[in-house]
């Protein structure tokens, strides 16, 4: 009971820092913090150094990733909802249990599938697609689906292995952390099937956002492949909800690094020549203003 005092009231410390200061004079409000919550934080502008040019063509070197006022914001808002929702989880969890029923189940196994068995053959029926018809966007969105999903992944396995949180079916409580180990017990916190499934949808989400049904559909069985990770008694609600979170946010940035590469005509290549290989990046050199 005390440590969900303790987490209570750093959730509401974290959420009362939703009103940010991007420069001594400009404020920005919550609500601009949610709305820009898809908006890219970052600068991805990468810039080619040359001893020999530099000075002539007024080059300037280093990429250039900082980290704004907003995103901050953005992360503080999430930690502060999290701590709620884990404040609330056994509770959550009763809720639901109680009310299942064949409907449910059915729903719930439906998306549990989806989870485990069908977003890989989805993304890659997607690229072959894509490569029999010669449509460039599919290709695209798959290989970002990929992209996504790994950089989704990467965090999720880390903040597994940072809390190391039990299971609800292990009948230990929402408030069960072992702390940071390279065990494979306990793992929990957070969902890796709710986070791949926010990842991949996020993608097609986008890629396809002049469509009407694409976002719908993508955007429904990724959350009911998260709520079934709760319905099935496997996931709390909030490694669900943080899981997605993670998917979500991995894919908005894969997104958006592509977009910025494709405006930039960046290309990468790998160069295999005889006595030598390599991997070539070519950058557009522009002038600094």
């Amino acid at each position: 009971m005390q440590f969900k005092k303790l987490l209570i009231l750093f959730s509401l410390l974290s959420l009362f820092q939703t009103t940010v200061y991007a420069d001594e004079s400009q404020e920005i409000p919550l609500v601009e913090v949610l709305n820009g919550l898809e908006q890219n934080d970052y600068d991805y502008s990468a810039f080619f150094e040359s001893d020999q040019i530099n000075e002539k063509a007024g080059l300037r070197d280093s990429i250039v990733i900082p980290v704004s006022e907003l995103s901050r914001s953005k992360m503080l808002i999430a930690l502060g909802i999290t701590g709620v929702i884990i404040a609330f989880d056994e509770q959550i969890m009763d809720f639901v249990q109680d009310r299942k029923g064949d409907t449910t189940a059915m729903l719930a196994e439906f998306g549990d599938h989806m989870g485990s068995d069908y977003l890989a053959p989805l993304v890659i029926g997607t690229y072959a697609l894509g490569f029999i018809f010669k449509d460039t966007k599919m290709k695209e969105t798959a290989i970002e689906a990929v992209e996504s999903a790994l950089l989704g992944q990467i965090v999720v396995e880390t903040v597994k292995s940072l809390s190391h949180r039990a299971r609800p079916n292990d009948d230990l409580g929402a408030y069960a952390f072992d702390g940071p180990s390279w065990g494979s017990d306990n793992t929990s916190f957070v969902s890796g099937h709710s986070a791949g499934a926010w990842s991949v949808a996020t993608i097609y989400a986008k890629k396809y956002s002049d469509s009407k049904i694409i976002p719908a559909v993508a955007y429904s069985i990724a959350t009911l492949v998260s709520l079934s990770r709760v319905h099935d008694n496997k996931h709390w609600f909030s490694d669900a909800a943080l899981g997605a979170l993670v998917g979500y946010t991995s894919a908005i940035v894969v997104y958006n690094y592509n977009d910025k590469r494709r405006k930039r005509n960046i290309s990468a290549s790998v160069e295999m020549r005889e006595g030598y290989g390599g991997f070539k990046i070519s950058i557009p050199l522009r002038r600094s203003r």
